[in-house]
């Protein structure tokens, strides 16, 4: 009940649907305690008939087996190997009901500003980048960056800015290449 409704509500986003989570996780909490602090009633009434004896060893006696007892009483079935197996196969796979995106793809167009990427602050940017990452999907490390020539840096220039007729190409690569690695 209360994973349903948390897999609705990181599908949707949506106030409702949190909410509902918020209350399902709630009620799971109220019925764990109520049936904990029942557990214990029981055996503080056990405890309570024992200490009226004239031995106190029976006392200490039953709290022990307590100890023992609970881990028990976990009621933790054992899975076994191939269910594991057959669990994580599932999980893996892209055809999964949670994972389907069944909205319709929109090409959404946004208008702005044209910004101008100048030669300082495509450096400053380049030289206030981490040491030893690679920046993006493609694995070109930033000490290539920023050791580059003047060259690398206008090259860098041309294809932030859209002035490079690849860069819609190179848009539309790197989308399909996301889509193959899921």
């Amino acid at each position: 009940m209360k994973k349903k409704k948390y897999l609705t509500w990181l599908h949707s986003n949506q106030d409702k649907h949190l909410q509902e989570y918020k209350a399902a996780k709630n009620e799971v909490r109220r019925l764990i305690k109520t049936e904990n602090n029942n557990a214990w009633d029981q055996h503080c009434q056990q405890i309570g008939t024992l200490i009226g004896g004239k031995r106190c060893y029976e006392v200490w006696k039953f709290i022990r087996s307590l100890k023992i007892s609970n881990k028990d009483k976990l009621h933790i079935s054992i899975i076994e190997p191939e269910e594991w197996k057959d669990h994580y196969a599932n999980l893996l796979q892209v055809k999964r009901t949670e994972y389907r995106d069944e909205s319709p793809k929109k090409n959404i167009k946004v208008q702005s500003e044209k910004v101008e990427i100048g030669v300082e602050i495509t450096k400053k940017v380049v030289m206030s980048m981490k040491t030893g990452k690679s920046s993006g999907p493609e694995g070109i490390y930033t000490e290539m960056l920023k050791n580059g020539s003047e060259r690398l840096t206008k090259v860098q220039i041309k294809i932030r800015s859209g002035r490079d007729g690849r860069t819609e190409d190179l848009l539309e690569h790197r989308e399909e290449s996301m889509f193959q690695m899921k």
